[in-house]
């Protein structure tokens, strides 16, 4: 009797370890997905600051993984493992389990995500013996986990390391190493040059966001990049700072906006509309979560900028705009010394807008990736002949 008992007990102890080792990932997250590392380490990155933090680097497998996708349909992320040699489910444990699909070529793949229209995993490879690949995830489909070729790799030739669902019109995109945006009709492997949009290099890891706009990450400098795909003509923006890595793949739910609506953890910026401070301006910010870097006392976040005439301060009450201090007058022709109060060791960048024109030329920087430690430091820069006189703004 008792014996019958403890076996009861710890079977359902362990029927309980197993679901929650298999839960999914929270609905349609706010935050990318970025996968890195010959052996798999998983991170969490704010697209709009390019903060980021270590999620998992024991995912349960011994080599690399790829063609990561975040599926909105069962909020589970998927990919594909160099170790099986197949696509893997990652659940929100970050552990992986091996998904048995038949029909693939005896390859890696590196390419991929997941269709918002069906539940679908795509993967690509170039070359004629491979090519794009549909793999049904829906486990009610008669072909579920059975893979078939959709376009051999040689009639879609494209030199693209990752790609993603647009949030709406069905499309895959992606930007290859010259710099070229594609559109990918997936359901019959045709490619839609859109325009070249100004960058070169290794795009390992492409997003999108709920409002159309395509994030691409440089493998080289980690460097992050925003194009708008609503113009006609889209370029790529400097949108943040990621990290680096000789292997990227990344992913996020495109239905989520890049800023999160319900936890406000960014500090933008306050100055007039003309200096761009918007989020959808492309503004200057900064994380506040994760160890952030600040100026003065303490830091405070909102959701987007409070443009002058307004302020942060009315959210809550309270001036933490306490970093700066402009310790001599600004005199034209002259020298002059201020003061910055810095959380951590980190580098200075400023700007004055000497001509009063509501922009900041690049004439208009007064300190350029200056080295500050923790705590007060005093800064000297220039004031230009040609500055004019009056009331202006300064951004640091």
């Amino acid at each position: 009797m008792n014996t019958l008992s403890k076996v009861s007990a710890f079977t359902l102890a362990l029927a309980v370890s197993q679901t929650s080792l298999a839960d999914p990932f929270t609905a349609c997250p706010t935050d990318a997905f970025l996968i890195q590392d010959k052996l798999a380490t998983l991170y969490g990155v704010q697209l709009a600051t390019g903060q980021y933090q270590l999620l998992s680097n024991t995912m349960g497998t011994t080599n690399k993984l790829n063609a990561l996708a975040f599926n909105f349909h069962d909020q589970y992320l998927y990919a594909w493992s160099s170790e099986y040699s197949e696509p893997v489910r990652i659940y929100n444990t970050y552990q992986v389990s091996p998904l048995s699909t038949s029909g693939l070529p005896d390859t890696s793949f590196y390419v991929g995500d997941i269709s918002l229209d069906n539940n679908w995993y795509y993967v690509y490879r170039p070359g004629s013996a491979y090519g794009l690949y549909v793999i049904s995830l829906d486990s009610l489909d008669p072909s579920y986990l059975a893979a078939e070729r959709v376009i051999d790799g040689a009639s879609l030739n494209l030199r693209i390391y990752d790609m993603a669902f647009h949030p709406f019109n069905g499309l895959a995109y992606s930007v290859d190493n010259l710099g070229n945006l594609y559109s990918i009709d997936v359901t019959n492997g045709s490619a839609t040059l859109i325009n070249n949009v100004g960058e070169t290099g290794v795009f390992g890891a492409v997003y999108f966001d709920v409002d159309e706009n395509l994030y691409i990450s440089r493998n080289s400098d980690g460097q992050v990049f925003r194009i708008n795909t609503k113009e006609s003509n889209p370029v790529a923006d400097l949108f943040a700072y990621g990290p680096s890595s000789s292997n990227n793949d990344g992913a996020r739910c495109a239905l989520a906006p890049v800023i999160d609506t319900e936890i406000a953890t960014i500090d933008f910026g306050d100055a007039p509309a003309s200096y761009g401070t918007l989020a959808d301006d492309n503004g200057a910010r900064h994380s506040t979560e994760n160890n952030a870097i600040f100026m003065g006392a303490s830091v405070d976040a909102e959701f987007d900028s409070f443009q002058f005439p307004l302020s942060d301060d009315e959210t809550d009450g309270n001036n933490y705009d306490d970093g700066v201090a402009f310790v001599t007058g600004i005199e034209v022709g002259n020298s002059a010394l201020l003061q910055l109060t810095a959380s951590s060791t980190a580098y200075a960048n400023a700007w004055i807008d000497f001509d009063g024109n509501g922009v900041f030329g690049a004439d208009e920087k007064i300190i350029d990736a200056k080295p500050v430690t923790q705590g007060s430091n005093s800064l000297s820069y220039n004031v230009p002949q040609w500055a004019e006189s009056g009331t202006t703004w300064a951004p640091l």
